[in-house]
């Protein structure tokens, strides 16, 4: 990545390798091991019942609507500051999980300041900062990763120095829509924190050497995925690598 590039290549996203486990900390293994543990339990209980994580987001739509929000009102834990809805407009997957933190996990003094003093996006404890999106395939399966520019989900602008430590602690705690796809989506981002993590690094890589120059390229719709990272094999390697069989898709 080019920290020279112009804006408008920006409009290519970069895509991220996903780094492979040896490369990572001890802790950053044993973290990584324990939460895939926990998501074959998540994992196991939906497709037992004859579901998957992306039907339950879509159990009481009537339809599945171009970039509707499912369920319709998000899933808000107010109580560890986590949001995330799915919706779909891409192609190249069913669609994809938005996940967010706020306040109390944001504080409310993380967003990014232009050298004029200009933030963007909802401030204070209205604050809410994008960490990550992972896309979906029909089969409610995780094949990819990616970030994006501030105005597609109107986020907070918030640097990722102060995102990358709320990363492992995003976690839906209750039961709606449902226990088991709150715990599959919580500790799918506890084992792929690692990426996530560099993918935050590497989106601020790509768009930070602008933002003094030009911060309005944070509302420029010609930029949509600044980073993306695919999982289609790097997933299922990371659950070979941690010993964990991820359960068959029924037929």
């Amino acid at each position: 990545m080019d920290a020279r590039e112009a804006p408008a290549r920006l409009a290519d996203p970069a895509l991220i390798a996903a780094s492979a486990p040896s490369t990572w900390s001890a802790r950053a293994r044993k973290r990584t091991r324990a939460a895939l543990r926990d998501w074959v339990l998540a994992e196991g209980a939906l497709r037992a019942a004859g579901s998957d994580v992306v039907r339950e987001m879509l159990r009481t739509a009537e339809r599945f609507v171009t970039f509707d929000h499912y369920p319709a009102d998000d899933v808000l834990d107010a109580q560890t500051g986590a949001q995330y809805y799915y919706h779909a407009h891409r192609s190249g997957e069913h669609g994809h999980f938005h996940c967010f933190a706020r306040a109390p996990l944001l504080p409310p003094d993380a967003a990014w300041r232009s050298r004029k003093g200009q933030r963007f996006g909802s401030q204070d404890r209205e604050a809410i900062a994008h960490l990550v999106a992972i896309g979906m395939d029909a089969w409610g399966r995780p094949i990819s990763l990616f970030l994006t520019n501030r105005w597609v989900t109107d986020e907070t602008w918030v640097p990722a120095h102060r995102l990358t430590p709320l990363v492992l602690r995003f976690a839906a705690t209750h039961a709606y829509p449902n226990w088991a796809a709150n715990l599959w989506l919580t500790t799918f981002i506890q084992a792929v924190q690692p990426w996530i993590v560099a993918l935050l690094r590497a989106r601020d890589a790509r768009i930070a050497p602008h933002l003094a120059a030009q911060p309005e390229v944070l509302e420029d719709r010609s930029i949509e995925v600044i980073v993306q990272m695919e999982l289609t094999t790097a997933w299922p390697a990371l659950a070979a690598w941690a010993g964990v069989e991820l359960p068959p898709i029924p037929e």
